[in-house]
């Protein structure tokens, strides 16, 4: 679906405006720095032409790159260095090249959930 020259991806995710974080995240140990970096994700993909969208993502991206100072969640596999990656790629990029854009920072954004859980379990 294209809206005013640009690819709209609101078919694949949640619009800007739901950021709102699932419980079941909450419960299930993921800190809420991590959902923070997940709405923002998710909305520079609602948005791809957004650049101040994008900023906020990279920020949230950098700022954890450290670790998080309220829950210690630390992430070392490089995950973040590939969100961040992704998350430079030229909006100007083809529609197809945005929905693999869009699955690979989805499939990312788990493995960090993922890691979170079981860093969680572990204390």
């Amino acid at each position: 679906m294209v809206e005013q020259g640009r690819t709209c991806m609101s078919h694949v995710l949640r619009p800007a405006s739901a950021e709102v974080f699932a419980i079941a995240d909450a419960r299930a140990g993921i800190p809420r720095c991590i959902m923070l970096l997940e709405g923002a994700v998710l909305n520079v993909l609602y948005d791809f032409h957004s650049e101040a969208r994008r900023a906020k993502a990279r920020d949230l991206v950098h700022s954890l790159s450290s670790g998080c100072r309220k829950c210690g969640f630390r992430e070392s596999s490089g995950v973040l260095r590939k969100i961040d990656a992704l998350l430079r790629v030229p909006p100007d990029s083809t529609p197809a090249l945005q929905r693999s854009l869009a699955d690979k920072l989805v499939e990312l954004l788990g493995l960090l959930k993922a890691q979170a859980q079981t860093k969680e379990t572990e204390k």
